[in-house]
């Protein structure tokens, strides 16, 4: 099934924006989920969740991942799995914050984990940028799950 034909039936949910006249930059939306012992798991001992997003048009984004239960850490990857975003503490507090430049017609994957292995809970995912479209089944099947999502140390 195509990603297009996907877009509908999201909308009817509410997950993604609808169209409809000028460039809305206040476009704004809130991702929950959970991270537990049944999402992935890489061979370091981080689960992770993946979120897939479609960028309607070329454009910076901006994406905030926070949780009351674990430190965030927050990658992007491009359709090829090439990660080209990924943050710990940017945000406030120990938020992790990213803003990538999309471009139109391709689809990212956030990758949604923890900055401590072994560690679950609820967390939330802000984001803001009115080209992106929310696919959350995309990420689920086409990403590999022997991901090593281990924090870098920054120098």
């Amino acid at each position: 099934m195509k990603l297009r034909s996907l877009i509908p039936a999201l909308a009817l949910f509410g997950l993604v924006g609808c169209g409809g006249g000028g460039v809305n930059t206040d476009f704004t939306r809130n991702l929950s989920d959970v991270i537990t012992t049944q999402s992935y798991q890489d061979s370091l001992g981080f689960y992770y969740n993946v979120h897939a997003f479609f960028a309607d048009r070329t454009g910076n984004s901006t994406f905030v991942m926070s949780s009351p239960d674990f430190d965030p850490f927050l990658i992007m990857e491009d359709e090829n799995h090439n990660e080209i975003a990924r943050d710990d503490n940017s945000g406030a507090g120990d938020d992790a914050l990213i803003n990538p430049r999309l471009t139109r017609d391709h689809i990212y994957y956030l990758i949604a984990t923890t900055a401590i292995s072994n560690r679950t809970g609820r967390y939330d995912i802000l984001y803001h940028g009115d080209q992106v479209t929310y696919d959350g089944t995309r990420g689920l099947t086409a990403h590999p799950q022997n991901l090593n999502v281990k924090p870098v140390p920054e120098n």
